[in-house]
């Protein structure tokens, strides 16, 4: 409290921890598989700014710039940035500049990715490290258990405990953090006769297949052509 009467005013101290997913269109229904998910999970509409959402009409009211609105929220302090990467990213004027604002005043290790394939990683975003890709090796997208534990560890996860701190600020209650189960070995799956996805998130596993699974046919013809 003595540090934040300190330096109110000018500097007025920022307390709204928000998630910023960035996305291309043609890639929106992976990026609202977070949205929808995180929200799920107990994440208020005003914790995530989400320009595709279904209904949304906050953009169109606000009288700044798209890009003006973009530019602020990105450069917040309590910002967390997640990229979904992909030939489509690449090619939105505003997906790249997000990037380019994100690089500029985060490390590499400050924001999170769910990429298409690797070679679509701008290379401002990846400092050549192992990536997690959505494409497999035979240009499929299926939800397997490294890509099913990324998205609890690597994403989601990461973006829970960055909103907690400004709940934990606020005085709200916690959203709680996923859990990735251990999976048993094939040979004690086919004793118990289950399968890997039983060890699956069931909120996970609804929303990829409602929101990602039923158009990934189209998706990937359009993708890959």
């Amino acid at each position: 409290m003595v540090i934040t009467n300190k330096i109110q005013g000018d500097l007025p101290v920022k307390q709204d921890f928000r998630v910023f997913i960035s996305h291309a269109s043609a890639d929106k229904a992976f990026a609202q598989f977070i949205d929808e998910v995180l929200r799920a999970r107990g994440a208020t509409l005003d914790e995530i700014f989400f320009t595709s959402r279904i209904g949304a009409i906050e953009q169109s009211l606000d009288e700044r710039s798209l890009s003006s609105v973009i530019k602020e929220s990105i450069t917040s302090s309590n910002t967390l940035i997640f990229y979904m990467t992909s030939k489509n990213f690449l090619k939105s004027e505003f997906c790249l500049f997000e990037g380019g604002a994100g690089w500029a005043t985060r490390s590499v290790s400050e924001y999170l990715k769910l990429n298409m394939d690797f070679a679509s990683i701008p290379r401002f975003l990846t400092n050549g490290k192992s990536e997690v890709t959505l494409l497999g090796s035979t240009n499929t997208i299926e939800l397997t258990a490294s890509l099913h534990n990324y998205i609890i560890e690597g994403v989601l996860n990461p973006m829970i405990r960055h909103l907690n701190r400004g709940r934990e600020i606020a005085g709200a209650s916690p959203i709680e953090l996923f859990e990735r189960k251990d999976v048993p070995s094939q040979v004690e799956l086919s004793r118990l006769k289950k399968t890997l996805s039983d060890y699956y998130d069931k909120d996970i596993v609804e929303h990829w297949r409602v929101l990602v699974e039923k158009d990934l046919t189209n998706y990937l013809s359009t993708y890959l052509s």
